[in-house]
């Protein structure tokens, strides 16, 4: 995800994508692997923090992709 949202910065003048689409099981493991980390930090991420990656929304569907500011899906590894 880090890499696909560097190169699409890098590609659209640093502009956001509009969201990564995870699968349900996608997402339960990136929050899981993400509050591993948060428990170890002295100062806690805002409430809210399982619906966003790096500042890009997250939601659910049947496949892993970003879709990207112009709308163009991007699979993710």
């Amino acid at each position: 995800m880090l890499q696909a949202l560097q190169a699409h910065w890098k590609a659209n003048a640093n502009a956001y994508p509009q969201k990564f689409v995870l699968t349900d099981a996608a997402l339960a493991t990136l929050n899981q692997v993400r509050k591993l980390v948060n428990d170890t930090l002295v100062t806690q991420p805002a409430p809210g923090w399982e619906s966003k990656f790096m500042g890009v929304t997250l939601a659910t569907g049947p496949t892993n992709v970003m879709v990207g500011a112009d709308g163009t899906e991007t699979p993710l590894q």
